[in-house]
């Protein structure tokens, strides 16, 4: 990857004046880490081109490895209303209020987000979220249950839901419900050609404790 990004940046004087400034902007940010001269560079594209929801998208990024998630929603919201059509952002900007506690932001943009798309359990798993993280520990396990048993469940979603459930009653204490999921996940993983990594169990490496 990094060698395709740099060979991108190579020639990027050839491409058009917002593909240069998005290719360099990516470059500084994947290959040379400078945030700071990523961020620089996304802005002026964005001075440019306001409607350049990639750029928006991917300063949302940064900011929020640098842990400035307010200004990452900021940007999400300013993607949605640009392009609606984007999974993506919706997602993202979901994450971003859950992590600052916005719940009732979070379920709305979670509500929008089935609406444009409403076969897409990803949405269902941001509910999930939101129910766990706003107190409501039976109704989040009742929908992770869901999940797990969804018609259109594949093995990462499965894998998900298993690791969330682990945690939930390993958290109230339900220690051998929570093994028995965990064995699951290891049986998931089998089955989709992947591993659990040493200590993963102690570990519990869904996000769902991560809120």
């Amino acid at each position: 990857m990094h060698h395709a990004l740099t060979r991108a940046y190579e020639l990027s004087d050839r491409l058009t004046e917002r593909e240069r400034l998005l290719t360099r902007a990516t470059y500084y940010n994947a290959v040379t880490g400078e945030q700071d001269r990523a961020m620089a560079t996304y802005r002026t594209l964005l001075e440019l081109y306001p409607a350049e929801t990639t750029a928006l998208n991917n300063l949302a990024v940064i900011h929020v490895d640098r842990g400035e998630r307010g200004q990452a929603a900021e940007l999400l919201r300013r993607a949605i209303q640009l392009d609606s059509t984007m999974s993506l952002y919706y997602t993202n900007l979901a994450n971003q209020e859950l992590n600052l506690g916005e719940w009732d932001a979070a379920r709305q943009t979670v509500e929008a987000l089935r609406r444009r798309f409403p076969d897409m359990l990803a949405a269902e798993h941001l509910m999930a979220r939101i129910t766990w993280a706003s107190g409501d520990f039976a109704g989040a396990e009742a929908a992770l249950r869901r999940l797990l048993d969804h018609p259109r469940s594949l093995s990462g979603d499965r894998t998900e839901s298993l690791y969330g459930l682990t945690a939930l009653t390993m958290l109230q204490g339900r220690a051998e419900e929570a093994f028995r999921h965990m064995a699951r996940v290891r049986e998931e993983l089998e089955r989709s050609g992947g591993a659990m990594g040493p200590g993963q169990d102690l570990q519990l490496r869904s996000y769902y404790l991560l809120l």
